[in-house]
């Protein structure tokens, strides 16, 4: 009977192994408009450890740009005047989930499902429900150049302004908080929160060479200008559940694009996707496989614990013999 009391522990012990090892086997999505972003672009899929695991996930796109994933695991994928959504495996759901759009470029659900779109090509951001219904045309509009949209965990949505450099912060309305949330940049593209609250911007710059990824505190005070060394035009950021950064790198020549993972203090772990992956491309905007809330496993492994301490409540104990 003593082998009971240590199920509770053991099931706790397994069940944070098997969610640790989920979250350290997140695939990586990458969008390639190809050459001149126009009609042989793909989405590819590849390992945490770089290795190719599909070269075209995602069928049938004409000019892939930014990717999404909503909270059930399927992928939206900025195409053309479109939103495209793909089911988990890369069955097609709809090759026009969104449509009537004006040269999207970032994409962001909040939490109730909805989606929202940044309309580069009239500086607007739309919004559509969770069937693709369009909601508002112009949630916000006035917008400079929007590139990437992305929510903190209180619901505020966040905009890089390309043409103005800077990264504007907007309530759950659509109102504006603060036109400049984040200044200074150059030529912001990307954006990701990372677990803590802090804001990573690519500037991708206009120099072949050039570019930095900074990272700005929850109140946008600069932590860091240049917080992951070695970039080449960044163009988009995505955290896994690890709190590692990949960050899509659209400069390179013959063919040498690449995707480069940091850690949480900025420490180059790998330089994934390199020697000629991307040829005659670029690996423009980059998404992680989704994984459980920690919440959700943890409430899952308190469960168990619970369970297993009722079962064994409910056993009879064994009388010693005389």
């Amino acid at each position: 009977m003593k082998k009971l009391r240590s199920l509770p522990l053991l099931a706790v012990l397994v069940l944070a192994g098997f969610t640790g090892a989920i979250a350290s086997a997140q695939n990586v999505f990458v969008s390639n408009p190809g050459v001149g972003g126009i009609g042989n672009g793909a989405v590819a899929e590849y390992d945490p450890s770089g290795n190719q695991i599909n070269p075209s996930f995602t069928p049938g796109l004409s000019a892939p740009g930014a990717l999404a994933f909503d909270g059930s695991g399927n992928l939206y994928v900025a195409n053309g005047t479109v939103v495209s959504e793909f089911g988990s495996s890369g069955n097609l759901i709809n090759m026009s989930f969104a449509s009537g759009l004006n040269n999207p470029q970032g994409l962001a659900f909040d939490s109730s499902g909805n989606l929202y779109v940044a309309n580069n090509g009239n500086g607007t951001v739309s919004e559509f429900d969770a069937s693709g219904n369009l909601l508002q045309a112009a949630f916000i509009s006035g917008l400079n150049g929007p590139e990437d949209l992305v929510f903190d965990q209180s619901g505020h949505l966040y905009v890089a302004n390309s043409a103005n450099n800077t990264v504007s912060e907007y309530d759950s309305s659509g109102n504006l908080i603060n036109a400049a949330f984040a200044s200074g940049l150059n030529n912001p593209q990307g954006l990701s929160f990372d677990g803590g609250g802090n804001l990573y911007v690519a500037n991708r710059g206009s120099t072949y060479g050039g570019g930095s990824v900074s990272e700005f505190g929850p109140t946008g005070n600069l932590i860091n200008a240049s917080f992951a060394p070695g970039v080449n035009l960044p163009n988009d950021l995505a955290f896994n559940g690890s709190g590692d950064l990949y960050v899509a790198n659209s400069g390179g020549s013959g063919g040498d694009f690449y995707i480069m993972e940091y850690d949480a203090t900025g420490h180059l772990i790998n330089t994934l996707y390199d020697g000629g992956f991307f040829v005659n491309s670029q690996p423009i905007y980059v998404a992680v496989d989704p994984v459980p809330e920690p919440a959700g496993w943890a409430l899952l492994a308190a469960g168990a614990v619970a369970c297993l301490g009722s079962w064994r409540a409910r056993t009879p104990r064994t009388q010693p013999s005389a």
